[in-house]
């Protein structure tokens, strides 16, 4: 016996199935089709199918046409050669610019880049809380950590 969640995830699993496969189980992947044989008598999976065959039947019907000679020339022709290289891309450059740097791996750069953020954010803070970074460190602590430090802007009141 299942249980209702169960019966809700077999339930969704077949109306995913349904909207990603159509209307034709025998061209569903296996584990589709079993969650589909639990629930394929509930009125809203029923519903689905009915509605998936319709539209398989339209797409059936619509008529298909060859590609032109034209059409098919220029997609051959902007079709990258076997052996040649790929152009290159945003990655490339980046991976470029880091190994100016001397970083010669993503890793390497990814942490250079988090540590650069997290400093300038840092900064960023204390000196939008504090209001300088001239005061000393203990008045800048006490600012950063006093509970109502914000008070006054929901009082409406002047610092």
């Amino acid at each position: 016996m299942t249980s209702s969640n169960d019966r809700e995830r077999a339930r969704a699993a077949a109306l995913s199935a349904i909207d990603s496969y159509g209307a034709r189980v025998e061209a569903w992947p296996e584990a589709a089709r079993t969650a589909l044989g639990d629930v394929r008598g509930e009125p809203d999976v029923a519903r689905a199918l009915e509605a998936a065959a319709a539209l398989d039947r339209a797409l059936d019907a619509a008529p298909t046409h060859a590609p032109s000679a034209d059409l098919r020339a220029r997609l051959l022709a902007s079709a990258p050669k076997p052996g040649a290289a790929p152009a290159p891309g945003f990655a490339d450059a980046l991976l470029s610019l880091l190994e100016r740097f001397g970083l010669r791996t993503p890793a390497a750069g990814a942490l250079s880049a988090s540590a650069a953020l997290g400093l300038v954010v840092g900064v960023w803070t204390a000196v939008s809380v504090t209001g300088s970074l001239e005061d000393s460190p203990e008045a800048q602590l006490a600012a950063l950590t006093a509970p109502s430090a914000y008070q006054w802007v929901i009082d409406g009141s002047e610092p």
